[in-house]
């Protein structure tokens, strides 16, 4: 494998590792905000949601290396459609686009 491809999996398995502690923490708070009488069908659902991507980002990853052990290209990466200007100005990407120095 070369060293490019292991710098791309390392990657990965960082953001893995990030994810799944995240995923942990706001899991744990779920049984707070039942005793505080909060309730939790939807976060429950979130992190169900949140597992669910991180399972399909680790069969990604699987599929990456089996590709690269057998000498194949790995898989292309999907693209995001990257939000417009006017997208950025508003919604949950505006406090980013203002503290960035936008307008």
């Amino acid at each position: 494998m070369n060293s490019e491809a292991e710098i791309g999996l390392n990657e990965a398995d960082q953001s893995i590792a990030e994810a799944e502690h995240n995923i942990r923490q706001v899991g744990s708070l779920i049984p707070e905000l039942a005793i505080h009488g909060y309730s939790t069908v939807e976060v429950e659902g979130q992190v169900e949601q949140m597992l669910q991507v991180l399972d399909y980002l680790r069969a990604q990853r699987r599929t990456i290396v089996e590709k690269l052990d057998a000498g194949m290209p790995p898989p292309p990466l999907p693209r995001r459609a990257r939000p417009s200007l006017q997208e950025q100005k508003s919604g949950p990407l505006r406090a980013i686009f203002m503290r960035l120095g936008g307008s």
